[in-house]
């Protein structure tokens, strides 16, 4: 009998679309903001540690080149790290405004097929 009425389905969209994406943003929005400083800090505390083990393992210390290789993949991978779950919450953020946006066009259609007589 839930579905009964077919604005149910198209409203319960609609409001799932819309708590999905409020909830979404406002867990955005409670995440800390990274700065540059701080992109900076982390990728030379972990290259330290990584030349750290390396002395330790009694591999060769590697050159000028090979360190700045090393570094700009360790940036890469911090910075997917720092950015990858604000990206992943936009992206979520998007998906509920789509979703209710579907709920919605949706819901006005089965509002004018109720009009005309189309459906009950």
């Amino acid at each position: 009998m839930l579905f009964s009425n077919p604005r149910t389905l198209p409203a319960l969209l609609l409001c799932i679309g819309v708590f999905l994406a409020g909830h979404r943003w406002y867990q955005l929005e409670q995440m800390p903001p990274y700065d540059a400083e701080e992109v900076e800090l982390a990728v030379e505390l972990n290259y330290a540690l990584d030349l750290a083990r390396a002395q330790r393992d009694g591999q060769p210390l590697p050159d000028a080149q090979q360190r700045l290789d090393d570094k700009a993949r360790l940036r890469e991978e911090i910075e997917a790290h720092f950015y990858g779950k604000r990206n992943e919450l936009q992206t979520q953020i998007q998906q509920g405004i789509i979703a209710a946006l579907i709920g919605l066009v949706l819901y006005v259609g089965v509002m004018v097929l109720q009009r005309r007589g189309v459906i009950r």
